[in-house]
């Protein structure tokens, strides 16, 4: 049981409201009247006080215990739920294809025109993600105004559009500047350089350029498109090393009709359309068609995993098409492919411009996909 102060009248309340100059001075009075025993009393009440605050002051400075029914509060924090990458933002309505995040390799970047992962070490992005509906579409000009994107951290570095000049690279949007015309800003943000990659110009002026005016139509028509491109491989770099040159690009595209209906509205009969085109000049006086695959077979290159916030039995039959091929007509394929129908490589394609050759081809070869006849993919 705890200590208690006891009120022992109205002398005792006088003298603990005494400071203690005046309780000496009280004292004092009290010696010159020569009353022993109300000294004695007020010796004693002068001990009952001082004992009584060094109580109170120790019960200030402990803490209260918690009542043994009480639970003690948790001072570690919970571990954060994942967020799904639905509610993170539009653009990732089917998925996060690398599921990135902060590192720097694979560093997640969300605006409000497309969300993107970007690599630090190759000054490039892996991928960059975009809705595109005709609320995207205006009649906002071209702004021209590239420049580094402030955004990204403080250390690190920031590509500039100079980092281009004199590469023989044009500056390459993966989110097409014509994609963002409903707003100023919009289409500024497509001038940023995390949305750019080296492109070599019969890429990107050619097939690329003519495969984004296709999925434009695609909306003009009233349809909706979920679009995932970015480039693979290295084939060299620029800016000092600072910025990778991409062997290959690509590009992933889901195809909504009717719009507005999200992943509801990804179904087994969903037009898909993916491509691999090589960053060189083979492309040169080509058609974007030439270079149609699956979506699994740009999964295979990359390594990401595209749709994956759709179901699963749905991603596997809309991925393992090829645009324009009867989804079950496995009949021309290549038996080094069993799962994807492929189609043949542009005749004049130059196998030693082609980084992707480490897959080996069984025979019969219908495509004639092994173009060096070593035995190996040159796709």
């Amino acid at each position: 049981m705890g200590s208690k102060c006891v009120n022992t009248g109205e002398l005792r309340q006088a003298i603990m409201n005494l400071s203690g100059e005046d309780f000496k001075s009280f004292l004092f009075k009290l010696m010159l009247k020569k009353s022993f025993a109300v000294i004695l009393s007020g010796i004693l009440l002068l001990s009952i006080s001082t004992g009584c605050q060094k109580l109170e002051q120790k019960n200030q400075t402990q803490p209260t215990s918690p009542s043994p029914t009480q639970t003690p509060v948790q001072t570690q924090s919970p571990t954060p739920k994942q967020t799904p990458t639905s509610t993170v933002s539009v653009h990732l309505t089917l998925g996060n294809p690398t599921n990135a995040g902060s590192a720097p390799d694979n560093y997640l970047m969300v605006k409000p025109q497309y969300a993107l992962s970007y690599n630090r070490d190759r000054g490039i992005p892996n991928w960059v993600s975009w809705q595109l509906n005709q609320s995207y579409l205006g009649d906002v000009e071209r702004q021209d105004d590239w420049s580094p994107d402030l955004s990204l951290k403080e250390d690190w570095y920031q590509v500039r559009p100079g980092d281009y000049r004199s590469s023989g690279y044009d500056r390459g949007h993966l989110t097409p500047s014509a994609d963002r015309t409903r707003t100023v800003e919009d289409n500024s943000a497509t001038f940023l350089m995390t949305n750019i990659i080296p492109q070599h110009p019969d890429n990107n002026r050619e097939v690329w350029r003519e495969l984004e005016e296709y999925t434009r139509d695609l909306v003009e028509s009233g349809k909706e498109l979920y679009i995932i491109a970015g480039g693979v491989g290295t084939k060299g770099a620029i800016a000092n090393g600072k910025v990778v040159v991409p062997q290959q690009t690509w590009k992933v595209i889901a195809v909504l009709d009717p719009p507005g209906s999200g992943i509801q509205g990804i179904t087994e009969n969903t037009q898909t359309i993916a491509v691999i085109m090589p960053n060189s000049e083979a492309v040169d006086n080509t058609d974007w068609r030439d270079y149609l695959v699956s979506v699994d077979r740009v999964e295979q290159i990359t390594g990401y995993d595209f749709f994956s916030n759709v179901p699963k039995f749905v991603q596997d039959e809309i991925e393992r098409r090829v645009e324009g091929q009867p989804p079950t007509d496995q009949s021309n394929c290549s038996p080094a492919y069993p799962e994807v129908c492929i189609p043949p490589p542009p005749p004049d394609l130059d196998c030693s411009d082609i980084e992707q050759k480490n897959i080996k081809v069984l025979q019969p070869d219908p495509h004639k996909l092994d173009r060096n006849k070593d035995g190996v993919a040159c796709l």
